[in-house]
């Protein structure tokens, strides 16, 4: 059985079932440790994002419950469309294709790994309607330029003052000396490379030089003090 029969090239993915999520659940709870969403991800064939949503929405779920039984029969109707396989029949594990949906999701995890958090690949725009009047132009495009300007003009500003002299001085003044090399005996050499303030905290060093700034101002005031009831004695 197929959903929408009428369109041949429709062929979605089987879904995991409601009975694996449950299982993946319950590992899961019982033992983070050993049954760490990379194990999972692992033992039933899927990718650890997936593994993650899956955790993810059953918690949801049993928040929602709250003691209550939810409504399955939607679910079980679409799952039986879709041709689920459930833990009874074919395990997930068991699949005739196992080895290539393996050789997929760990593809699928080694580019999410090596992408990391990177801002680069959030190359889709989010979506959002604005209602906008007969004869009005749109406000938020100008806005979200505006604000993507302004966040671009904000981290120029937040390099250009990590490259202050003032806060790496050897950096600066040793220009031919960045990249060392150290050779020790019958160890690899390795590596050192000067980055300068490429992970300084810049609010950190502001808030240090504010309270040196005011315990200065407090000694000053003190030092007065002590001078002034001297010369009135």
């Amino acid at each position: 059985m197929q959903p929408f029969p009428n369109n041949r090239s429709f062929k979605p993915p089987t879904p995991v079932s409601d009975e694996v999520k449950t299982e993946i659940w319950r590992a899961f709870m019982a033992d983070p440790q050993t049954n760490s969403v990379r194990n999972l991800a692992s033992r039933y064939h899927l990718s650890i994002k997936r593994v993650d949503a899956i955790l993810r929405l059953k918690g949801v779920e049993e928040h929602f419950k709250k003691g209550q039984e939810l409504q399955t029969g939607f679910l079980r109707g679409m799952e039986h469309i879709l041709g689920v396989h459930r833990p009874g029949t074919q395990p997930i594990r068991n699949r005739p294709n196992e080895a290539s949906e393996r050789h997929d999701v760990d593809e699928a995890d080694a580019q999410d790994e090596m992408a990391g958090s990177d801002a680069a690949r959030q190359r889709y725009q989010r979506m959002f309607w604005e209602p906008v009047p007969e004869g009005k132009e749109p406000v938020m495009p100008g806005i979200l330029e505006a604000a993507s300007q302004e966040a671009a003009a904000r981290k120029k500003a937040q390099e250009a003052a990590k490259s202050n002299p003032r806060l790496t001085p050897e950096y600066h003044s040793k220009v031919n000396e960045r990249v060392k090399m150290v050779h020790a005996a019958g160890r690899p050499p390795v590596k050192f490379v000067d980055v300068g303030g490429k992970f300084l905290d810049l609010k950190s060093i502001a808030r240090r030089e504010q309270e040196s700034e005011r315990r200065s101002k407090i000694k000053a005031k003190k030092k007065q003090e002590v001078s002034e009831m001297a010369t009135s004695s």
